[in-house]
């Protein structure tokens, strides 16, 4: 009864929201001090709502933290700065930046497939040139793609596939849950570590945080897989909470992938 009470989700949510009551609090007992400081304080969440519309992001999104921020001027702006602002730290635009030198530089593209694709579907044309362009995916000729509606007709598929593996499997997961289904692969994912097949897999934390023991990555990296979890969940009110792995991909050999769509 306690560890299902004390888990690590209620842990989790009860040491965010002691950070953000104590936030609340010093906020509140400085605006008493003066109206200079809650003036200053005022106009700083001014600035951000101006700072805000004038970012190219969506729409939807501007709204909400204005409307918040003009109905809760004093608390809102300072909560935005802290959660709402989605630029990544410099530390990681650091990494990406090492990572799209070192591995996307050497992708090949044919200019001829973006002006076929172009010239057959003018939207899908733009589409594929800002995913080479701007994300650094080509697109490639002389592939087939096969459409599952539902995850349970791409199982046995899959399972079919991750057995004929020869020199890697990759996995990147939101959520995992331990299950008939996931159980099954990792059978599979054991095998083929052991016979030298490298597997690798990330999974985000908090997307696993009711569906997997604590330290699962241990257990995984025990049966030989080269395990990386996502962001691990840390109890501090920061952005970073909300910077989570939504990718549902599998990748064999580098000749097939199952790719799921967002929910």
């Amino acid at each position: 009864m306690f560890k299902k009470v004390f888990n690590r989700m209620t842990t989790f949510a009860f040491l965010i929201l002691l950070q953000v009551g104590f936030l609340l609090f010093v906020l509140m007992r400085v605006s008493a001090y003066g109206n200079f400081i809650y003036g200053a304080l005022e106009l700083l969440s001014i600035l951000v709502v101006i700072w805000i519309m004038v970012k190219n992001i969506n729409p939807v999104y501007k709204l909400a933290w204005c409307v918040l921020i003009l109905l809760v001027p004093l608390p809102g702006g300072i909560l935005y700065l802290l959660w709402g602002n989605k630029r990544l730290p410099r530390k990681i635009r650091g990494k990406a930046a090492i990572f799209s030198a070192r591995y996307l530089k050497d992708e090949v593209r044919d200019a001829r497939m973006l002006a076929a694709v172009a010239e057959e579907n003018g939207q899908l044309g733009s589409i594929a040139r800002y995913l080479d362009e701007v994300a650094g995916y080509p697109i490639w000729s002389h592939t087939e793609a096969e459409y599952y509606a539902v995850g349970e007709n791409m199982y046995g598929r899959m399972l079919e596939e991750l057995r004929k593996a020869e020199s890697y499997i990759f996995m990147e997961y939101f959520i995992i849950e331990e299950g008939i289904m996931w159980d099954s692969i990792l059978d599979i994912l054991k095998e083929k570590a052991a016979s030298g097949v490298r597997v690798l897999l990330l999974y985000d934390d908090v997307g696993c945080i009711k569906t997997l023991p604590p330290k699962y990555d241990d257990t995984l990296r025990a049966y030989g897989l080269r395990v990386t979890v996502f962001n691990p969940m840390r109890p501090r009110a920061n952005a970073m909470i909300n910077y989570r792995d939504h990718r549902k991909i599998t990748v064999i050999d580098g000749k097939v992938c199952f790719v799921a769509a967002p929910a």
